[in-house]
């Protein structure tokens, strides 16, 4: 395949719709540094050939149809810097379709990403010799038995996500130490066992201050959410729910900014960083609901209450989450809303767990729009919301955006209430175009969408509000970019 350009550095044939077998001969490009077939229709298995390249550093096999076991002449490959080959069918037996121990050879090796390859088996210790590693990458496999504690001692780690698998025993106390690591998503594994107080620390070994985003959902874990948790100050998304844990949820650092979705079916735990906890629940004719507890400790809550009852009983919009009754009295105060079943938009946004599609998104966007169309126009008396974060979007079971928890400082008065406040700034997540779009949708007119949509988002962030489009406009562009999605 090779033997008209014998200097090839670099293949790139990703996005392709290519199809059949990977050919074996591309072992004839023996300078070949740059190898990416990713998001085509490759069938068969990995040829075990490609390991004769040895000059190799970048191998993208992700998102085909592949199939088999995970050749061991990889392991020869010892100038690989990033492998990807999620999303594929690498299957038979379960030994054969463990992780293959000869990785441990590809010493340069910066990223491993086996995402949806239905691996199984155990997480090889020798990985762990890996000290070049920056991102380990496994979600969505059939992985059993501990997180091997070695992990922790990967120094250059900063990405390390095996969520969605079936990891057993407690988190290994050595990826608290991890200094330098972003982000640790293990949500929906059987981990248990306690979370560590020491995580954050100031005066522990390895700090763990840089980290971005912790997902630990849908486990089994107990005791207490450490407090040294809040020095975490650049920790934008923390989710803990669906575990076991009890105490005081902390109400410093990155929980000021934390919704109470972030720690539901918790059922031992009390307090939350706003004016109230969310909890899950059933009425008597089986309808499922979300009950927000209001914590009358917390100042400004009795007129909290009063406020968004006032506000929201006269409110009536299909984009806005509905309040269903009341409870009230002196002390107990609460809301009984609808219950939306696909949790947040940040939860679909940060975990590998979800996947939203360019027309989705778009969809949901609409659907907010419309909210904020009906708030300020559609009202007699207009509304600003001044809470507007990934959290307080919700969707229900079709995917349909509603618009929750509302900003109410502003409607107390100035200087009543800085719990709100101080979330106004909360920057919003931008997803990479790959990731927005998703794979195998890179065309023009997805792109030219896209830009659309970004063209969009930055006339409606103009610093002075008379620059900014207001929400008609907004609604007429989103409908035509959606048309032309579809057409």
């Amino acid at each position: 395949m090779c033997r008209g350009f014998p200097r090839l550095l670099g293949l790139y044939l990703s996005e392709n719709e290519l199809g059949g077998e990977i050919p074996s001969n591309l072992s004839e490009c023996l300078q070949l540094q740059e190898l990416s077939l990713s998001y085509n229709k490759f069938s068969g298995s990995i040829p075990g050939e490609i390991g004769r390249i040895r000059t190799l550093q970048i191998l993208y096999l992700a998102s085909n149809d592949l199939s088999g076991a995970i050749p061991c002449e990889l392991g020869n490959l010892d100038n690989l810097k990033d492998l990807s080959m999620g999303s594929n069918f690498l299957n038979g037996s379960i030994p054969a379709r463990s992780i293959p121990a000869s990785v441990v050879n590809l010493q340069k090796l910066k990223g491993l990403s086996l995402t949806q390859t239905i691996i199984s088996g155990s997480i090889p210790g020798s990985h762990c010799e890996l000290q070049n590693l920056n991102a380990l990458v496994l979600s969505q496999n059939l992985i059993t038995a501990a997180i091997a504690g070695c992990i922790g001692n990967i120094t250059a780690l900063r990405y390390l996500c095996i969520n969605a698998n079936r990891l057993t025993s407690s988190i290994p106390a050595s990826i608290w130490l991890q200094k330098d690591l972003l982000v640790l998503s293990l949500s929906s594994n059987v981990l248990s066992g306690s979370l560590p107080q020491e995580i954050g620390n100031l005066k522990s070994l390895g700090k763990m201050l840089s980290l971005e985003q912790l997902d630990l959902s849908h486990n089994n874990l107990s005791g207490n959410i450490p407090k040294s948790l809040e020095a975490l100050k650049y920790l934008t998304y923390l989710d803990i729910s669906f575990n076991d844990l009890h105490g005081e949820v902390p109400s410093c650092g990155p929980f000021r900014n934390c919704s109470s979705k972030s720690f539901m079916s918790n059922e031992g735990l009390c307090g939350d960083p706003v004016y109230g906890s969310v909890y899950g629940g059933t009425l008597n004719n089986g309808r499922d609901v979300a009950v927000k507890v209001f914590n009358l400790q917390q100042q400004n809550a009795f007129k909290s209450f009063d406020v968004e009852c006032e506000v929201l009983r006269s409110l009536r919009h299909r984009d806005l989450c509905k309040v269903i009754s009341t409870c009230s009295n002196p002390d107990f105060k609460a809301l009984v809303l609808e219950y939306m079943s696909n949790g947040s938009l940040g939860q679909w946004l940060y975990s590998d767990d979800y996947v939203l599609d360019i027309l989705q998104r778009i969809n949901i966007m609409t659907d907010l729009v419309y909210a904020f169309e009906y708030l300020h126009y559609g009202y007699s008396t207009p509304i600003v919301h001044c809470d507007l974060k990934l959290s307080n979007v919700l969707l229900d079971e079709d995917l349909v955006a509603h618009l929750s928890d509302f900003g109410i400082d502003k409607l107390l008065g100035e200087g009543e209430s800085n719990a709100y406040t101080t979330t106004l700034g909360t920057l919003g997540y931008i997803a990479p175009d790959s990731k927005l779009l998703g794979p195998k949708e890179h065309n023009t007119m997805k792109l030219r969408c896209l830009s659309s949509v970004m063209e969009l988002a930055l006339n409606c962030s103009m610093e002075s509000a008379s620059e900014r489009v207001n929400m008609k406009e907004v609604v007429t562009t989103l409908k035509n970019i959606k048309f032309q999605l579809l057409s």
